[in-house]
């Protein structure tokens, strides 16, 4: 098992994207600070009466991941002192990729909020650090998971030889799924819904919680009418068009996620459970706090 940390910085730049190993060739991580669980702040209330406090919410707080690295060659030192300077814009947005003990997860936009590359004698290897500010706490995966609301049904109870191909199964759409999330922290989905029947209502269903996301009162809900629901990006679109966010406040966006552990979801034309008739595809980046 590799134990060693990598990271990996991806800056955004117009004529594309440029990438800097801090554990590669001739360049040595010394320290990393920042990737462990955020600073969790919670909020609390004096009890009226009896002892302690009334907990009455948390939130988890930006993070400072700096890095500390250094030449390990300095024979190259003056051409590897102007790349790694001309790279670390602070003007610029960057990604960073971090892997350890196999799992390999990335930060969203962060920002340079600190450098530091000292002038001083060269042959003692001065130390390179930076700090990358990152205003999203949590870490993604860097790959999607989708999942397709189908399911294979077989025609056949003996398989048997002809000489022409028939099919033994063909596949139905399906209105829930179970899964199951490993990641560490909620993670938002990205629904996207079209309808094979006219509907009163769309609801969707997460962990026994029912949510009216659209109703036919403002948007027909026809046969072939498309709805993406995004809840890490607080997006709905209808048929292509995007609800504005005074619409959307109206909308149980948020509570579309998914938790540590087993979760069902549902498509439904009600809260009374009807399944409603529709294509439906799931995706979803896994969340963690920690590396």
């Amino acid at each position: 098992m590799d134990k060693k940390v990598t990271i990996v910085a991806k800056k955004y730049s117009k004529s594309g994207t440029a990438t800097f190993e801090y554990e590669a060739g001739d360049w040595k991580i010394i320290a990393i600070e920042g990737i462990d669980a955020p600073t969790i702040e919670l909020f609390k209330s004096p009890r009226g009466i009896g002892d302690g406090d009334l907990l009455t919410g948390s939130r988890l707080h930006s993070r400072l991941i700096t890095i500390k690295a250094r030449l390990a060659n300095i024979s190259n030192y003056e051409a590897q002192r102007n790349a790694i300077l001309s790279f670390h814009d602070v003007r610029a947005k960057y990604k960073l990729e971090i892997t350890y003990l196999g799992r390999t997860v990335e930060t969203e936009m962060c920002a340079i909020e600190a450098i530091s590359y000292p002038t001083i004698n060269v042959y003692k290897s001065p130390e390179f650090v930076v700090g990358f500010f990152a205003a999203d706490p949590g870490f993604y995966s860097p790959n999607e998971e989708h999942i397709e609301f189908a399911k294979t049904v077989g025609l056949w109870h003996v398989t048997r030889a002809y000489a022409d191909s028939l099919p033994f199964s063909y596949v139905k759409p399906i209105n829930d799924v179970l899964l199951n999330y490993t990641g560490t922290d909620f993670a938002g989905v990205n629904l996207k819904i079209t309808l094979s029947e006219r509907a009163q209502k769309l609801v969707i269903k997460v962990n026994e919680q029912a949510f009216t996301v659209l109703d036919n009162s403002k948007y027909p809900l026809n046969i072939g009418d498309r709805i993406v629901l995004d809840s890490a990006n607080k997006e709905i679109t209808y048929n292509g068009r995007r609800l504005s966010l005074s619409e959307l406040r109206k909308t149980p966006i948020s509570k579309l996620i998914l938790e540590p552990g087993d979760n069902s979801l549902a498509v439904l034309k009600d809260t009374n459970d009807s399944p409603l008739n529709a294509s439906v595809e799931l995706s979803y980046r896994e969340r963690f706090l920690s590396i």
